[in-house]
């Protein structure tokens, strides 16, 4: 999310508040899956949240050479059933094609053009992203998508960060998809059925549901960890979670 304002339109960034006649907001409850977590068996133990920033432009002031890079990397571990955050990778992306951020995108990620000039590029950071995601496997002893023992999948905010941002950067600069990060868990598809409401943003989704969005919005640390919250919330509502979606 918190990327261009077009895409910010297009995955209902805006936020909007949604209050009852006395003015008290609602707060919505599970369409479906009304049990307890205990009344389920979750197939993944854990998941790791991703949340990218890229380069961005305001509307009308993108043109057709200019493609999102990923300036920002963050990623959690995190334990389904506790919410806990069990390890975190995190780390500013040097963009290559478009190197001097604009105005708006600074504007609106608080990333700073300093802070990309020292970071590492994204064929560098994806390498010690490989080696993170071996760490925590071993670590924690679970596979991820599909296997023996324990599990652990992606989930994302929509399939905006795997499933384009990712997935046609990585494409474009000739660098190797990760298999594990083919498929994920789209939460705000998850959170539209469960409680059978469209969700808008993740700071209004948050509060729909009585949750409070900490920090600054459009930063992706900030907004992993807010995810974070908002799963184990859908998780202690009663919420299955499952693969929504497998990039070929």
């Amino acid at each position: 999310m918190a990327k261009t304002l077009e895409l910010a339109r297009q995955f209902g960034l805006f936020e909007e508040r949604y209050f009852n006649s006395s003015g008290t907001r609602n707060v919505i409850k599970p369409a479906v899956g009304k049990g307890t977590p205990s009344s389920y068996q979750q197939k993944f133990t854990y998941v790791v949240i991703i949340d990218f920033e890229s380069t961005c432009w305001n509307h009308g002031e993108r043109t057709p050479s200019q493609r999102n890079e990923i300036i920002e990397f963050p990623a959690l571990l995190v334990s389904i059933n506790t919410g806990d955050i069990l390890s975190q990778f995190h780390h500013y992306v040097q963009p290559l094609e478009q190197p001097t951020l604009s105005k708006f995108c600074t504007e609106l990620t608080g990333i700073t053009q300093s802070q990309v000039d020292e970071a590492f590029p994204i064929d560098i950071v994806m390498a010690k992203f490989r080696r993170w995601m071996a760490s925590i496997s071993t670590d924690f002893s679970f596979t991820f998508n599909s296997g023996d023992g324990e599990l652990c999948a992606f989930a994302t905010w929509t399939n905006w960060d795997l499933g384009i941002c990712l997935a046609e950067e990585l494409k474009r600069k000739s660098i190797v998809f990760p298999e594990q990060m083919k498929s994920w868990v789209d939460l705000k598809a998850v959170y539209k059925k469960f409680y059978s409401r469209s969700p808008r943003g993740l700071k209004q989704s948050m509060e729909e549901v009585g949750l409070e969005f900490e920090g600054r919005e459009h930063s992706g640390i900030v907004d992993s960890r807010n995810t974070a919250k908002l799963l184990h919330k859908m998780v202690s509502d009663g919420c299955q979670i499952g693969l929504t979606k497998s990039s070929s």
